[in-house]
């Protein structure tokens, strides 16, 4: 069953161009959030890589320098994991908010 506006009519056809189109002042910003995205998920990938280090070869070696070094740079990479996602968010929220208002003032 097609969904229908109060007076009964088919809601209008919106097009991909025009949904797009209210995305292209904001590219920029949006061209950085997905490179946050990328860039924290490929910092997502290096924890678990460090901590098998530090299990099979840092521990059982007894080599303290690179446990210090493992641990510190874990330590770096979820400091800046955080970061990234406290902009990412704020990023994203602006876009959404202002593209609302865009809308709104658009009515």
């Amino acid at each position: 069953m097609q969904a229908r506006t109060p007076l009964g009519e088919p809601p209008p056809r919106v097009s991909a161009r025009r949904v797009a189109g209210l995305f292209r002042p904001y590219a920029g910003r949006l061209t950085v959030v997905l490179l946050i995205v990328t860039g924290s998920s490929v910092l997502a990938l290096a924890p678990p890589l460090m901590l098998r280090e530090l299990l099979d070869v840092a521990l059982p070696r007894g080599r303290t320098g690179l446990l210090t070094a493992l641990a510190g740079g874990m330590l770096v990479l979820a400091a800046l994991g955080s970061a990234a996602g406290v902009v990412q968010s704020y990023l994203t929220l602006t876009v959404g908010q202002r593209m609302m208002n865009d809308l709104r003032g658009a009515v």
